[in-house]
């Protein structure tokens, strides 16, 4: 994550943090 400069780490990561929540939930989905 250091390629993340101040400005844009708040969006970038919650954009990020969203797909892997939403990835997680389809996974636990499928179990």
């Amino acid at each position: 994550m250091s390629y993340y400069d101040e400005e844009s780490l708040s969006l970038c990561g919650v954009e990020d943090f969203l797909q892997v929540v939403a990835a997680y939930r389809e996974f636990m989905q499928q179990r």
